[in-house]
């Protein structure tokens, strides 16, 4: 095997493992003002740009805005969402969706 073609794929590699490794240790609220950068356009109207931040910022990131994005848990969303279901269901509904959005966006980032 061609020693040059080696070193060059292994740091083509240890890259793209930094990248990753960068990506995943993000918070969640970081990941979260991220996509929504990334998607306040697909929004709407500047009324639902707004709910998703303030939903975010109320319910969230008090519990686990700082966590970062691979560590996040069911727990994690648990916490979040038990207190809020039972009263305000259709508001609990959106903020369990909004996450999984921004998770599986944080996730498209590393793969």
């Amino acid at each position: 095997m061609d020693p040059l073609a080696t070193r060059a794929a292994e740091r083509v590699a240890e890259r793209a493992a930094a990248q990753s490794e960068a990506i995943a240790s993000i918070t969640f609220e970081a990941a979260a003002t991220a996509y929504m950068d990334d998607h306040d356009k697909g929004l709407r109207n500047a009324k639902h740009r707004a709910q998703w931040r303030s939903t975010l910022k109320t319910y969230v990131y008090p519990i686990f805005g700082q966590v970062a994005v691979r560590d996040v848990s069911t727990a994690h969303v648990m916490d979040v969402l038990k207190p809020i279901w039972g009263i305000k269901t259709e508001t609990g509904t959106r903020v369990r969706g909004r996450i999984e959005a921004v998770l599986d966006y944080a996730k498209s980032l590393v793969h």
